[in-house]
């Protein structure tokens, strides 16, 4: 553990202070992805990337930096997406995917192509995928979408050894898993009740019938007499 800190020390103070960041960030992304609205999960995850920006600038990761730049821009637009017209047109989603694809060409210093160029690639695909998810307001899409996303910003930062993000990335990966299995579960739940009131819904109808039935029977038997 002595040997952890040490590491972290010997980067400087600016890179010690981005760890610190990325340990409130932790904490913080662990409650992102188990929201149960579109509007929250947009909220959280704003708040995530604008610390997101600040970690990564500290760590050295410009092309981090500048992706968590986009997507805090990107969930103000989404969160607006049904309050104003400016922001309800479809044009942002293909905007910000264009946006996080220019990113590595503008942040990487490596030569295009190259091993490490396309390792600042990878994460600019992941939030690609997040975009789409982010946009999309059906929760579980939202939450599957941003899971492969941040897989792939996770082999990112393992790669980069930058700890606390890698940490704070499998944190969030554990927290959509238990937003997709909580969905998934209310779902069931809902789809079960839902079931129980169509049939006693038709067990009332039925009984109505068989009611009405009866009375008309005695209606002619009175009838007959």
């Amino acid at each position: 553990m002595k040997n952890f800190f040490e590491k972290i020390a010997a980067n400087g103070p600016l890179y010690t202070a981005g760890q610190i960041i990325g340990l409130a960030l932790i904490i913080w992304n662990f409650f992102i992805y188990v929201q149960k609205s579109h509007e929250k999960i947009l909220i959280f995850k704003c708040a995530g990337d604008l610390m997101s920006v600040v970690q990564f600038a500290f760590c050295g990761a410009y092309t981090g930096a500048a992706l968590n730049v986009v997507m805090a821009f990107r969930e103000i637009i989404f969160l607006n997406k049904t309050k104003h017209k400016w922001a309800s047109g479809k044009i942002w989603l293909y905007v910000f995917i264009v946006l996080i694809f220019l990113s590595p060409f503008v942040t990487s210093k490596e030569p295009i192509l190259s091993a490490l160029w396309l390792l600042n690639v990878l994460p600019a695909f992941g939030s690609s995928l997040a975009v789409i998810g982010l946009y999309n307001e059906k929760t579980l899409i939202t939450k599957m979408l941003s899971g492969i996303g941040i897989a792939c910003w996770l082999v990112y930062v393992i790669l980069l050894k930058n700890y606390i993000q890698i940490v704070g990335n499998v944190i969030t990966l554990s927290s959509i898993c238990i937003g997709i299995t909580s969905e998934l579960i209310r779902r069931k739940k809902g789809d079960e009740k839902e079931t129980n009131e169509i049939i006693c819904n038709r067990d009332i109808d039925t009984t109505v019938q068989n009611g009405e039935i009866d009375n008309e029977k005695r209606n002619e038997k009175r009838d007959s007499i």
